[in-house]
């Protein structure tokens, strides 16, 4: 999943929402909105979000 992340082609200071969109525009079309994949989205949202800030730490912990 941290290979999906750096796809995203973020930086560090983009917040929690860019994250979301930028993460939303890699789900394909039809997976966006059906219910059935809901929970699988939300999982790979949380991930996304869990190594955007993993990333923001070691940023601030080497103050790079």
């Amino acid at each position: 999943m941290f290979g999906t992340y750096t796809r995203l082609n973020l930086t560090t200071s983009a917040s929690n929402c860019d994250v979301i969109r930028a993460a939303r525009l890699k789900i394909a079309e039809h997976h966006r909105t059906g219910r059935e994949a809901r929970a699988a989205r939300h999982r790979f949202y949380r991930d996304m979000l869990f190594y955007h800030e993993r990333s923001r730490a070691l940023v601030g912990e080497w103050r790079l």
